[in-house]
């Protein structure tokens, strides 16, 4: 079993540890931003493409509480992540102060070298364009320090045609998540702007990787292993929008990311749900609210009402300081607050009755 780290948004730890009991079933421990487990070589092969909730993910090398004190077990299987001769370079995150990253980096270079080079190992230094990338993570109480193994894996390659209200791809999984949403249910994603919740919708229920390509084979243990896991769903997720220029960029987002045959989109009006979508045949229905959206608030529960089913979810979530009206015939079953910088999105999930 292989030692691993993931690092998350600081409020997915619950997430990230529950994605890899699905994808593992194995227990995951952490917080504060990383979260730690253990997993088969084959088994973290599959888990880096199938990953939604993370930001990276890390082969862990070791922790510490001073980098100065830090050790690299000469016992790892370093023929297995390294081949003979490689450059590197190495990243601090979450420690403010160039400096202070530049002696942190600087020290774990030091470390490196030194477990490295006397069992014949030839690393070289590469800040520009390095083979491998060592990532060091504060999380305010020790150092956590690891191989990065996919960059970073939030932004994902599918998000070339962007909206102004656009999300990373971690923070719409979390969303898709916290509606209860699985695999086989009947989900709407409204207002899907370029179309970012929707395609994370699909990935998941489908078992879809979620990079298209990862480069992974410059690790020895996986140079023969480059074969992309193929999904096993059959779950076709709905997303429309009243902007047929967000339709259009949804439509070439999904192609990226190979979400075609699972995601159907479509331009029409709010009023107009209830003539696209049979009644009272929703499980889970999430709008993604942006200011000037929140007037149509009495249309959306409209539509909602009709095609939801009883005891159906709606999730509605916006960045602004909304104040959501709970009409008599739902119940507000969650409120939550993901943070993303210095933007806080509100999440409400109801439950129609």
């Amino acid at each position: 079993m292989m030692k691993c780290y993931a690092l998350v948004l600081p409020g997915l730890e619950h997430l990230c540890r529950q994605e890899v009991k699905e994808l593992l079933s194995v227990r995951a421990v952490g917080s504060a931003g990383l979260v730690e487990f253990a997993a088969a070589k084959e088994d973290f092969f599959r888990y880096a493409f199938r990953a939604q909730a993370v930001q990276r993910v890390l082969i862990a090398l070791g922790k510490c509480k001073d980098v100065d004190s830090f050790s690299c077990d000469a016992a790892l299987p370093w023929a297995d992540f390294f081949p003979t001769s490689f450059s590197f370079k190495v990243e601090v995150e979450h420690i403010k102060g160039q400096e202070n990253r530049f002696l942190i980096a600087r020290t774990i270079a030091g470390k490196m070298f030194s477990v490295l080079e006397p069992q014949g190992f030839k690393p070289v230094l590469e800040l520009k364009t390095p083979d491998f990338l060592i990532l060091v993570y504060f999380t305010g109480k020790e150092y956590a320090v690891g191989i990065d193994v996919a960059s970073e894996l939030a932004s994902r390659h599918y998000r070339v045609f962007t909206h102004q209200a656009s999300l990373k791809g971690d923070l719409a999984y979390a969303i898709i998540r916290a509606s209860g949403f699985v695999a086989g249910e009947k989900l709407v994603v409204g207002f899907v702007k370029d179309g970012t919740l929707a395609i994370e919708a699909a990935l998941f229920a489908n078992a879809l990787p979620v990079p298209k390509a990862l480069s992974l084979a410059k690790f020895p243990m996986y140079a023969k292993a480059s074969a992309l896991p193929v999904g096993t769903g059959s779950t076709v997720v709905y997303g429309f929008d009243e902007s047929a220029q967000n339709i259009i960029a949804a439509q070439k987002n999904s192609l990226l990311a190979g979400t075609k045959n699972c995601l159907q989109l479509r331009s029409h009006p709010l009023e107009e749900l209830d003539i696209a979508v049979a009644e009272q045949s929703c499980d889970r229905i999430i709008f993604h609210l942006t200011s000037k959206d929140e007037s149509k608030i009495n249309e959306l529960y409209r539509q909602v009402m009709y095609v939801l089913k009883p005891k159906g979810a709606l999730l509605i979530f916006s960045i602004s300081a909304l104040e959501l009206p709970i009409p008599t015939t739902f119940l507000l079953k969650k409120k939550a607050i993901f943070q993303k910088g210095d933007n806080k999105y509100r999440v409400w999930v109801l439950q129609k009755k």
